[in-house]
């Protein structure tokens, strides 16, 4: 069940009647049996991998909780981690190993060429709920959790059909304490959720999946096309996904707030970021939160000596470049990205590149010092954005790193002949995304208290209009494309 897709919205629509037509006490069992009933849409097999992983977990969290115990959260952790590598990298544990031990019976099964092996089916949503659970047990090691939460509740946290598939990545403390707690549906802020899912339906439909269609074309085969079309292509991925991924987090943060729920922002205009810094602190926020809080800090964090925070750093995003997917593309984009937050902390540190650089005007700055610094800081945001996106390729690539590599050698050194025919829709799509971008950035969005004060007419219609508009683009392109977070 796609949130795309209309019948997504009839699901939707049926859930907010019951839930808020029922006692406040019988609707958490509602919203848990909606989210079976979510899950479930896609695999009754998926559904009792799910079930058995929560009946697993709750008794260690219990023994977490009220002993303290670091050989059960380890154990809790081993296995849930476990879990997630057996399931996801299996075939590429065994890809590699078959590479390196020149074993064609292991790389066959690797490659998906062993029809003896049986297959391995990834479950839906399994590195979010993975990440979920081992905050709650360690946040339970921790001592952070007030009360110790029933089975029901434990089990509706990792499963509130909302945010399953792709996040936000919610933490005890943004979930738990509502989940019991009275809500009175005439201070339901509906305006802001209809808004949100509005504008993840036009950063989907009509941005993401409109700028899908050439990216797929070229960067299936680079290396027929010219410098300039792969290059645009490479920037016009890294919108489609910015677009597709946050389009999501709208969608699943509009749902959230129709039922009560106002789950945390987890994208704040990243493209338009200075710094690589700022970037991660405006990308995926609640993974970025959730590696610095449970990875990194734990490896040491800045704690220790400079060298080792240099480490600590990439090592961090290289494990965040494999948790988006089993792929030597993934691990390539991870570890360069935590390279260059290295690198960047020791330019910073070193004073060889002052101060970050910012945006808003200084004051007692004049008129031309203001105009000189923003033309300055549009060449290096556009600058960082295109590394980004070329470093993107691996990201594109995923699990064929060799195709990465062929698309920067289709931009700097072997460029095929053959020009990608971009028009006026792709320029007024791109129109469309800066726009969208610079509100979020400026924090004018649904959401904001800045927002707040610049939506005084409620436009309820927005919703409405905005799922009709998703039914016309769904029809034009022959059905719901799915979004890109949800096969990792």
């Amino acid at each position: 069940m796609l949130f795309n897709s209309i019948l997504y919205f009839v699901f939707l629509l049926i859930v907010l009647l019951c839930y808020w037509a029922l006692p406040h006490r019988a609707r958490k069992w509602a919203l848990l049996l909606a989210s079976i009933l979510f899950y479930l849409s896609w695999d009754w097999k998926f559904l009792l991998h799910f079930a058995f992983v929560l009946a697993l977990n709750y008794p260690f969290f219990v023994q977490i909780y009220e002993k303290r115990s670091k050989a059960w959260l380890t154990l809790a952790l081993l296995l849930n981690f476990l879990n997630l590598s057996f399931f996801k990298y299996f075939y590429f544990a065994a890809e590699t190993t078959g590479r390196l031990l020149h074993d064609p019976s292991v790389l066959a099964i690797g490659l998906h060429k062993n029809s003896a092996f049986p297959e391995i089916i990834l479950p839906l949503a399994i590195s979010f709920y993975t990440f979920q659970l081992a905050a709650m047990h360690i946040d339970a090691y921790r001592g952070e959790l007030p009360e110790r939460p029933s089975f029901v509740n434990f089990s509706l946290f990792i499963i509130f059909f909302p945010q399953l598939i792709a996040g936000p990545i919610v933490r005890h403390n943004e979930l738990l304490p509502h989940l019991d707690a009275p809500k009175d549906p005439d201070k339901i802020d509906v305006s802001r959720g209809l808004a949100l899912i509005a504008v993840g339906i036009i950063k989907k439909a009509i941005i993401a999946d409109y700028l899908a269609a050439p990216v797929a074309a070229i960067t299936t085969q680079p290396l027929q096309y010219d410098a300039v079309s792969v290059f645009t292509a490479c920037l016009f991925f890294g919108v489609q996904v910015y677009c597709d991924f946050s389009g999501y987090t709208d969608l699943a943060r509009g749902s959230g707030l129709l039922l009560g729920f106002d789950f945390p922002v987890n994208f704040r205009g990243p493209f338009f970021a200075l710094s690589f810094q700022d970037y991660w602190r405006r990308w995926h926020i609640t993974l970025t939160n959730w590696l610095r809080d449970y990875l990194y800090i734990s490896l040491g964090g800045s704690r220790v000596s400079e060298w080792r925070t240099y480490f600590n750093l990439s090592a961090t995003f290289l494990l965040g470049g494999l948790w988006h997917g089993a792929g030597w593309g993934f691990a390539l984009w991870g570890g360069f990205h935590g390279v260059a937050l290295a690198v960047e902390r020791a330019l910073y540190r070193s004073g060889k590149l002052g101060q970050p650089a910012q945006w808003s005007l200084y004051p007692g700055e004049t008129n031309p010092a203001f105009a000189v610094r923003t033309a300055y800081n549009v060449v290096k945001c556009f600058l960082l954005f295109s590394g980004m996106c070329l470093v993107g390729v691996f990201f594109n690539a995923g699990v064929d790193p060799d195709r990465g590599v062929d698309m920067l050698r289709a931009i700097f050194l072997a460029p095929g002949a053959k020009r990608f025919a971009f028009h006026s829709g792709h320029l007024a799509t791109i129109a469309l995304y800066l726009g969208l971008h610079f509100v979020e950035f400026n924090d004018y969005f649904p959401g904001s208290a800045r927002y707040a004060k610049f939506s005084q007419i409620r436009l309820w219609w927005t919703a409405p209009a905005a799922i009709l508009l998703l039914f016309y683009c769904s029809w034009k392109v022959g059905g719901d494309i799915p979004f890109v977070y949800f096969v990792f």
